[in-house]
């Protein structure tokens, strides 16, 4: 058994092999966070979409295109929306994968992503929410199982003020900011391919 890994785009080329199947976990690129708007904090972003599923081969080449996370939102600009993902025609649409957690005097947790039939890894989770900027303890929410990125908090348990990233190569949605803080950009997409002969 065989399996590839794609975090950036490429082809792949069967020559002279038997037909065979392969199966395909393709994750496109999740959104960015959004900043926080005084008093709450921003929500989070969404990941990117989850597609698995095979396919027979023949003796072609296939290409594989990996979508980029989108940019994190500022106070000027909303967030970015992440970038599709694609294999042989098998596309995985940007940002609309598991839903980010929602900005507040405590931020919401990001929901969980969608696991890979492949490696059983979880990918495209949601960004946690924004926390209220505030001494008094709110806590930002948690990226949601898939590399979805934490919240932007102050109090207790943390002191950050923007969201943080999504995690790269794994479609996780960008985390909201503080009442004052920007988002986290969203993390970049992925292929994986599997197969044997």
């Amino acid at each position: 058994m065989y399996t590839l890994t794609f975090t950036g785009d490429g082809s792949i080329t069967f020559q002279g092999l038997p037909t065979s199947s392969l199966s395909y976990t393709v994750v496109a690129g999740g959104n960015g966070g959004h900043a926080g708007s005084n008093p709450n904090g921003g929500h989070g972003g969404s990941g990117g979409q989850v597609l698995n599923g095979s396919l027979i081969v023949g003796l072609q080449t296939y290409s594989i295109n990996v979508g980029s996370g989108g940019t994190a939102g500022t106070n000027s600009s909303p967030p970015g929306v992440g970038k599709n993902s694609d294999f042989d025609g098998n596309t995985a649409t940007g940002g609309a994968g598991a839903q980010g957690g929602a900005g507040g005097n405590k931020g919401q947790n990001g929901t969980n992503g969608t696991q890979s039939a492949i490696n059983n890894n979880y990918y495209g989770g949601g960004g946690g929410g924004g926390a209220e900027y505030t001494a008094l303890g709110y806590t930002s929410g948690k990226g949601g199982r898939g590399g979805g990125g934490e919240g932007g908090g102050y109090g207790q348990t943390s002191s950050h003020t923007s969201g943080y990233e999504g995690s790269p190569n794994t479609g996780g949605g960008g985390g909201g900011g503080t009442a004052s803080g920007y988002g986290g950009a969203g993390g970049s997409g992925i292929v994986i391919l599997q197969f044997s002969y």
